[in-house]
């Protein structure tokens, strides 16, 4: 009988529907899980309706992201892939979660999500739109779906070298009721294409100066 993990008081990174913590036992390990919040919106059936008759009930935002990795990972096992390496599910006390490999810089401190590297002093020298261009580039190139992606749920590797490099933590994986990106390769690339046109949008805006 596997144990539970009991995870720390405090996430790592959150979201609307999702927190991340570090594993307890293993530092290069995360622990991805639905948040207390959404699972209690769904025991009272205080979410829409066609949610309340979905099996996986809240856990279908973490079995999209599950599905994706293993698709496209089935068909590139040895690349490096630019989104996170997602390595089973695991029983906490906050639920069920997936197990994450943890994404570190080369200090071995957490990798900053791209809305954190904005703050950073060297930002400018990092060339970040660039860095956004090659990852929607690798995304349509390795086919991988890609749903809401946002700034805080893409991290920057390679902070060191002179091409930066982002990996996709979260925000992958069908999410339509007819799997319009999973049936045509070409809707899939236009829907990641304008999807990152408006992320570029923000970044740029972000990054103007005041």
């Amino acid at each position: 009988m596997h144990a539970v993990v009991q995870l720390p008081p405090m996430p790592v990174a959150t979201d609307y529907s999702r927190f991340v913590y570090a594993h307890p036992d293993n530092p290069d390990l995360q622990v991805k899980v639905v948040r207390p919040d959404v699972l209690a919106d769904y025991r009272r059936g205080d979410v829409p309706w066609r949610k309340r008759l979905r099996r996986i009930g809240p856990y279908g935002v973490l079995l999209r992201e599950l599905r994706e990795s293993l698709a496209v990972r089935s068909r590139h096992p040895q690349d490096e892939l630019p989104l996170a390496q997602v390595l089973g599910c695991v029983s906490t006390n906050l639920g069920m979660g997936l197990l994450l490999r943890a994404q570190r810089d080369a200090d071995g401190a957490l990798s900053p999500t791209l809305a954190q590297a904005l703050h950073r002093p060297d930002a400018a020298r990092l060339d970040l739109p660039a860095a956004l261009d090659r990852l929607r580039d690798a995304l349509l190139r390795y086919g991988v779906i890609v749903g809401n992606p946002k700034l805080s749920g893409i991290v920057l590797v390679d902070a060191g070298s002179t091409a930066q490099r982002l990996v996709l933590t979260e925000g992958f994986g069908e999410k339509n009721l007819i799997p319009r990106c999973s049936i045509s390769g070409r809707f899939n690339a236009a829907n990641t294409r304008r999807r990152f046109a408006r992320l570029q949008l923000q970044l740029r805006r972000r990054l103007a100066p005041a």
